[in-house]
């Protein structure tokens, strides 16, 4: 991972993620609402539903996941779109959508600053977004990304010049070791929900980026759990 003691344009270690924040609660009108940020990078995410919607988007079974992925600047297009499928399905799979068959659950995206890992930023931001509308969840999605540069460094989090100077990108999403308060900690590793990977890399690349990626986001996972308790904590004393 290049050698000890090497630091970044930004002054970070290789392993280093950058400052996470976490702000819920910042929209009247949605059901939730999350901003979440990675020093210069930030995604403002808002949830509606679940709600009806027409019958042609009915589930019998299940609601139905939609994801509007909106850049900083210019009008959605076809990478946009990509985004939005892999956003879906990544939440899909902590959402327990069979509880609110025949409606929808719409998750709006919008990017204030891109710096890079910003899918890896969206994921967390509509992963708080669902928590704050009280969205039942079976636990959490915790994202990040890694770079692998020309020398075979593996950076993480990496800034938006660092990914562009990569050989190789992957964003991974796992789910959480601890979902949600009160419950215990499974003893599984935790599996990926999500694995987007660009440029080229081997297959042993691979599997270190999917090591590292595991302990960024048991990190990003535990900051999410502290900003959960924290949250609620301030409910109470208010209630008080």
């Amino acid at each position: 991972m290049g050698e000890e003691g090497v630091s970044r344009d930004d002054g970070r270690q290789d392993n280093q993620i950058r400052t996470l924040a976490c702000e819920r609660g910042l929209l009247n009108r949605a059901d939730g609402s999350a901003r979440w940020s990675q020093d210069s990078s930030s995604v403002l995410a808002a949830v509606y539903g679940p709600k009806s919607v027409p019958g042609y988007k009915e589930d019998p079974e299940k609601a139905k996941i939609e994801v509007l992925f909106k850049p900083k600047t210019d009008l959605p297009g076809t990478p946009e779109r990509e985004l939005e499928q892999v956003i879906a399905r990544t939440v899909e799979s902590v959402i327990i959508a069979a509880l609110h068959p025949r409606t929808g659950i719409s998750i709006i995206l919008q990017v204030l600053q891109d710096d890079g890992a910003i899918l890896a930023c969206a994921i967390n931001a509509a992963c708080a977004a669902l928590v704050d509308a009280g969205i039942a969840m079976n636990g959490l999605v915790a994202a990040t990304c890694v770079a692998i540069s020309p020398d075979g460094r593996l950076l993480l989090d990496p800034l938006h010049a660092e990914a562009e100077g990569a050989t190789a990108v992957a964003t991974l999403a796992f789910a959480s070791t601890k979902p949600l308060p009160d419950k215990p900690r499974p003893a599984e590793p935790t599996p990926i929900v999500c694995s987007v990977t660009s440029g080229c890399m081997t297959a042993e690349q691979y599997f270190q980026c999917v090591d590292v990626g595991r302990s960024s986001c048991e990190r990003v996972a535990a900051f999410f759990q502290l900003s959960l308790e924290r949250y609620q904590r301030g409910w109470q004393m208010f209630a008080k």
